[in-house]
């Protein structure tokens, strides 16, 4: 069963707490990743694409939802985002370049040297440091889509949750249009 294979894919797992919530913990851990990377105390998404893996295959996911792994496994082509989406985000991103990765995405590792390229033209600018994962997913369009149902954990909906902020959701035109303009300068 392909599921065997996660023995071969590192599990990059952030939080800003002072510990990963154990519920969410659990589940991931039940999986067979054959490494999961937990960072604490991270002030933004960046943390997930600063140290290279062991295993070139990657997962991500926040850490205020439980998630069918499995499933977006099974539509992952080894090299593609492949990102699972509630119905909601997936018609909220469906004419946008930008997706979301914060409800379980699997990729290849040496898809992250886009971030490089952003770096060198835009520094460590507050849109990398807020926004990494749309300029990421952006700068690797297409991804696969993954239609899922997720649980929420009561912490998702904090009002210091980035998907909380107002300012969060009307970013995305923004970073999208600045993106476009500087496209043939990053890849």
């Amino acid at each position: 069963m392909k599921i065997n294979l996660l023995q071969q894919v590192s599990a990059i797992l952030i939080t800003k707490e002072e510990h990963y919530p154990e519920v969410v913990l659990s589940h991931i851990t039940s999986y067979g990743f054959g490494e999961i990377r937990i960072l604490t105390h991270c002030d933004g998404i960046f943390w997930r694409f600063l140290k290279e893996p062991i295993y070139n295959n990657v997962y991500v996911q926040d850490d205020d939802c439980i998630t069918p792994i499995e499933k977006i496994f099974e539509g992952y082509d080894g090299d593609k985002i492949t990102c699972g989406n509630t119905q909601h985000h997936i018609g909220f991103y469906a004419n946008s370049k930008i997706c979301l990765i914060g409800h379980g995405a699997f990729f290849p590792w040496h898809r992250v040297h886009v971030l490089e390229k952003y770096k060198t033209l835009f520094g460590f600018d507050s849109d990398y440091l807020i926004e990494t994962d749309r300029i990421f997913t952006f700068l690797n369009y297409p991804q696969k889509r993954i239609p899922i149902e997720v649980n929420h954990l009561p912490s998702s909906y904090n009002s210091d949750r980035l998907s909380m902020r107002t300012a969060h959701a009307a970013n995305l035109q923004a970073i999208e249009e600045k993106l476009i303009k500087h496209q043939y300068q990053l890849l």
